[in-house]
């Protein structure tokens, strides 16, 4: 009986780590929902602030980040939408509490120009037929547009995911996500959850086409 005891003794500090690190592992299910930058975040490289509504229901994913020219975001330049599309977490990132890698599969791109220099500069730089509009949305997932590169050269992006339990945040993003290395470091845009949209005949309440109201985000 005294080597059974010893033999717990032994092995119950470390059935208590593996049983913790399971416990604390982040899945799809910590960060299901709704979430958003609760103000634009300024970003140097570009000189612009930018905000992020992501969606994350199942395996499924959907992102729309629109720049602004001030921090108040009144002032919208632009907006890019990424359609529903799928994601998986993956391993802890080392040296970083609370985050593991993520792989973001790039769904249909929309770009909205906001403001007649950026409607410009997409007619300049030959971003699809016909002469672009302020505030009318186009698809450019086959041929990209100007900073956005075409699904075709850029499927995935290579990302970072962490949760505190609160807050979200994703990796930075001074540098292009389509090809390894992952970000080192998590981006300024802190993200809070929003309420969960109500589901409805099988389908969920999506923002994610703004310019032509809500649509169904198809369960996953």
């Amino acid at each position: 009986m005294g080597s059974h005891r010893s033999l717990l003794r032994a092995l119950l500090p470390l059935a208590l780590t593996v049983a913790g690190t399971a416990s604390e592992a982040l899945t799809i299910d910590d960060i299901a929902g709704r979430w958003e930058t609760a103000a634009p975040v300024y970003d140097e490289a570009s000189r612009v602030f930018g905000s992020y509504v992501f969606e994350f229901h199942g395996h499924r994913w959907t992102v729309l980040f629109t720049a602004s020219a001030d921090a108040a975001g009144q002032q919208r330049l632009f907006s890019l939408r990424v359609g529903p599309s799928t994601y998986n977490l993956g391993k802890p990132v080392q040296g970083m509490a609370n985050a593991v890698e993520g792989d973001f599969e790039r769904g249909s791109l929309h770009l909205t120009a906001h403001a007649g220099a950026l409607a410009a500069m997409f007619n300049n730089s030959g971003c699809g037929q016909g002469e672009w509009q302020i505030g009318v949305e186009r698809e450019v997932t086959a041929t990209g547009c100007a900073f956005v590169a075409s699904r075709s050269s850029c499927p995935m992006e290579h990302d970072i995911v962490a949760f505190d339990g609160r807050t979200l945040s994703l990796g930075d993003r001074s540098r292009s996500l389509c090809s390894l290395p992952r970000p080192t470091a998590l981006s300024r845009a802190t993200l809070v959850r929003k309420s969960v949209p109500a589901r409805v005949k099988g389908v969920v309440a999506s923002f994610m086409q703004p310019e032509a109201g809500y649509r169904g985000f198809p369960d996953a």
